[in-house]
């Protein structure tokens, strides 16, 4: 509907621009005229009869392109292009009248030149009226014909032109903006109409139906409507309801009694029920029973029964609803309580109900129930850079999956978001819940196709028994989900059994997290840098700034540890702004005792990336600091790039355009990791430890580094070696041509203090000299 309203409104707008058509071209005639014969002593005739020429043409042109839009009455997908005819013609006025303050401009007489001036000037503000329809249209027109007289002026370079100028510019900016808040105007107005005619479309339909509504319900109520002789329960009168319900004619219905349209009633109940109303001094008195059709059949109504005693023989309004909807109804609320309405799976409510009843038949079977809970890695990725549409198309198919791979007697329940539990009873041997826990991950892993677009995901899972781990589902759901996120710390696309050791590291996780929301308060983060030296010289280049926490109470907490777990609370956004803060500032001091700058290399999460204020906190850091942005590098890690996204690379580019390089850390881990090279304007690559670790003796991983540097030096990207920690590694990096190193072998992360004594030392080594690393 908003489009139509577009439409609809643009259409009026090109009506507008059409129907001023006729008044603009005389109006220009006119001026045409005027300025001629203002120039035919001054002018030559033969540019002044060429530019008369060229305009008249212009002029033509547009009459004909007005008769044509009024005789045709364009349809909808023909307006845009009548709109661009429109602004071309403008524009074509504009460059020609714009011309205008180039030739009519003549050296010798000021008073012509302010004549022209005055023309063009007039000109653009009358057109204002005329097309501000279009803003597009009249700011072409209005710069194509003030900016070459504005230009011509100032090129006299003296103290009127130069304020004729001036004045001509600032005009020009003045009718701009009063064109941009008259077509605003326009708009708004145009909006405004169309909303009113269609609130009164529909308010005119609403009339319509509820008029329509009424008449049918006096005319043919749904319901039945019997009046019954109280003493005889014979019908004296039915409506048409009755009939359509029944199947009978309404002359039949005067040959049955209530008993016959409904079985469960009789003289005896009915004058009970009668009798009750009256006790209970009630209006009505109703129940529910079945009514019978002509053909045998029952369907259920609720029935309402009003004494009439004012008449002789009193009689009983009796009016009977069919509740065949209203249990259909109940149905789908049942259907709805208990399954998850996107994928179709049981819901948590289900699922743990069944877990609960099958605890009995275990316990009397000798058996186990298994609970899995499994959760979607990377799937918040997914869902808000490519949208929540594409994120629940990507759930239903995975419920899909898990449905062909789970057997009948097996339970796959969608909890929420991206978590599901699957139950497994029955178990006698935990290699049969070690085969399913496989072939769930092998099923996921798989890429999902959505829109011409392979997705990603993988899952991780945790598993519990009952009774092993727990008596209820609630603690077996509970304990499953601990074991989940340790399958998550392990790396994620694999399942783990619950054990008391992981309740242990739940519990030590949550307090972690109670003392790292109170971290930066107390002072406990610092920042330490590990050197980062060019590969051939051993210059140092930069830094890596990495995050250390010491607490009172659990001393110094390795990143591993508590990085996931500022993830998974939302702490890591007040935590990476202070970092990339402190860095910046660290980093500016640098060149102080160095003598020449270094680049410090920042790593920044994923869920800094989706918050939306990186950009604005990048920019705020390096001002406050006063650090140039060539000199940060921000380190991604490759799960971000899993799910490609516009937002993503218009985030990408913000940070290209303040000047700040960005680098691609842990790389080979991932997946697709070449295709992110190609896609995503990457600076550096650095190698992730895990091949630089058995380097000087696993062939394997020499062929995977010798791969990685020869196709990024070969995509022009700077190649970053970490974890470095012996001769045969470096003397391989070197050989292979690595660009930079860092590691325990050169030196360990230093403290910032530590890092600047490291810098003074670096002083005594030219900066093209060619050393040894170590």
């Amino acid at each position: 509907m908003e489009n139509q309203f577009k439409i609809d409104c643009y259409a009026d707008r090109l009506n507008i621009l059409y129907a001023n058509l006729n008044q603009s071209i005389l109006v220009t005639l006119m001026v045409i005229l005027v300025l001629a014969s203002i120039q035919y002593d001054v002018a030559a005739h033969s540019i002044l009869t060429s530019w008369i020429l060229v305009q008249l043409l212009v002029l033509i042109g547009r009459f004909w392109l007005g008769l044509r839009f009024a005789r045709k009455a364009p349809m909808n997908s023909d307006l845009r292009k009548w709109g661009r005819r429109f602004f071309i013609g403008a524009v074509s006025t504009g460059l020609v009248w714009g011309a205008a303050g180039l030739v009519f401009f003549p050296s010798n007489s000021i008073a012509l030149q302010v004549f022209t001036v005055l023309v063009l000037a007039g000109l653009a503000a009358g057109a204002l009226t005329v097309l501000a329809a279009d803003f597009p249209s009249y700011a072409a027109y209005a710069c194509t014909t003030l900016l070459p007289v504005t230009v011509n002026s100032a090129i006299y370079a003296d103290r009127l032109h130069i304020a004729i100028s001036v004045l001509t510019f600032s005009m020009l900016i003045f009718l701009l903006r009063a064109a941009k808040r008259f077509n605003g105007s326009i708009k708004t107005s145009l909006h405004l109409r169309y909303e009113n005619r269609e609130l009164m479309q529909q308010l005119e339909c609403e009339k319509k139906r509820l008029d329509n509504r009424l008449t049918r319900i006096l005319q043919d109520f749904s319901s039945e409507i019997y009046l019954v002789d109280l003493n005889t329960l014979d019908i004296l009168q039915s409506n048409a309801g009755a009939s359509r319900n029944l199947g009978y004619s309404e002359q039949e219905l005067l040959q049955l009694s209530l008993s016959d349209v409904h079985p469960g009633i009789d003289q005896a109940v009915f004058l009970g029920l009668v009798e009750s109303s009256s006790e209970a001094d009630q209006g009505a008195v109703a129940f529910r029973g079945d009514n019978r059709r002509r053909d045998g059949t029952l369907y259920p109504v609720e029935m309402r029964l009003q004494v009439v005693t004012s008449e002789d023989p009193p009689i009983c309004l009796v009016t009977m609803l069919d509740m065949s909807e209203r249990f259909h109804y109940e149905e789908k609320l049942r259907y709805q309580a208990n399954y998850d309405q996107l994928t179709g799976l049981p819901n948590k409510v289900l699922a743990l109900t069944r877990a609960s009843q099958a605890f009995e038949r275990c316990l009397n079977n000798n058996t186990k129930l298994a609970l899995m809970f499994l959760d979607l890695d990377n799937f918040k990725t997914i869902n808000d850079t490519l949208g929540h549409k594409t994120g629940d198309q990507l759930l239903q198919m995975v419920a899909e999956r898990l449905n062909q791979v789970l057997r009948t007697s097996d339970t796959a329940a969608r909890i929420g978001g991206d978590e599901f539990i699957i139950l497994i009873p029955d178990v006698v041997e935990l290699s049969c819940v070690e085969k399913v826990a496989h072939k769930i991950i092998d099923t996921i892993t798989p890429p999902f196709l959505l829109d011409n677009r392979e997705l990603y995901v993988t899952a991780s899972i945790g598993i519990s028994f009952f009774p092993d781990d727990g008596n209820t589902a609630e603690k077996l759901l509970q304990h499953a989900d601990t074991a989940m996120y340790n399958a998550k710390a392990q790396g994620k696309n694999n399942f783990q059994f619950f054990s008391r050791e992981m309740k242990e590291m739940a519990a030590r996780h949550l307090l972690i997290e109670s003392k790292l929301r109170k971290a930066l308060e107390l002072d406990e983060l610092e920042i330490h840098f590990q050197p980062q030296l060019d590969t051939s010289s051993g210059i140092l280049l930069g830094a890596e700034a990495l995050l250390r926490w010491n607490n009172q109470v659990l001393g110094q907490v390795s990143p591993g540890e508590f990085i996931p777990v500022a993830e998974n609370s939302g702490l890591i956004l007040p935590l990476g702004n202070w970092v990339l803060e402190q860095a910046c500032m660290e980093a500016a001091r640098w060149p102080q005792t160095l003598g020449r700058p270094l680049r410090v290399a920042v790593n920044v999460s994923s869920p800094q990336f989706q918050d939306g204020g990186l950009v604005e906190k990048v920019k705020e850091s390096l001002e406050k600091s006063c650090l140039p942005p060539e000199y940060l590098e921000l380190e991604i890690t490759e799960s971000l790039l899993m799910a490609e996204s516009s937002n993503l690379m218009g985030l990408f580019q913000q940070l290209l355009d303040l000047g700040v390089k960005l680098s691609l850390d842990d790389f080979g881990t991932g997946y697709s990791s070449l295709s992110y090279l190609k896609r995503f304007p990457i600076h550096t690559l650095k190698i992730d430890q895990s091949f630089i670790r058995e380097l000087h003796t696993d062939q394997n991983d020499q062929s995977l580094v010798t791969a990685i540097v020869a196709m990024a030096h070969g995509l022009n990207i700077e190649v970053v070696a970490e974890g470095v920690e012996c001769d045969e590694q470096l003397e391989f990096l070197r050989q292979r041509e690595v660009d930079i190193v860092q590691g325990f072998l050169l030196s360990k992360p230093l403290s910032a203090d530590n890092f600047r004594d490291y810098l003074a030392q670096q002083c005594e080594v030219p900066v093209d000299a060619s050393v040894e690393l170590v």
